[in-house]
């Protein structure tokens, strides 16, 4: 997220500020996002190679996953905070018994 606040403040600076603009916090904050990326792979790349079974052909995906999870979990954690705030009781919800299922017993 804030990769995406950096990019859209330095478009905003681009528009105001033509002949002043210096792209240099958008370039510092690629390289630090890099740098973050390459460490998490680094970490991955240890943690499968402690596990014997694992497949590799899933690292590569290793950064979009924590890009992605990451998005996802904030929208969990505002959605949940929401509610609690509104005082909305959320619980696990009540599964209706129909005894519609029966069983094969074979001899």
């Amino acid at each position: 997220l804030m990769l995406v606040w950096q990019g859209i403040a330095t478009y905003l600076d681009y528009l105001h500020h033509r002949a002043q603009f210096n792209p240099e916090n958008l370039e510092q904050t690629g390289l630090y996002y890099l740098a973050f990326v390459m460490i998490d792979l680094i970490t991955g790349i240890v943690a499968f190679s402690f596990e014997r079974s694992e497949n590799w052909r899933l690292l590569p995906w290793l950064p979009f996953q924590r890009f992605g999870y990451r998005q996802l979990m904030y929208w969990v954690v505002l959605k949940s905070v929401a509610a609690a705030m509104g005082g909305l009781f959320v619980g696990w919800g009540k599964q209706d018994r129909k005894a519609t299922v029966t069983a094969n017993v074979s001899p």
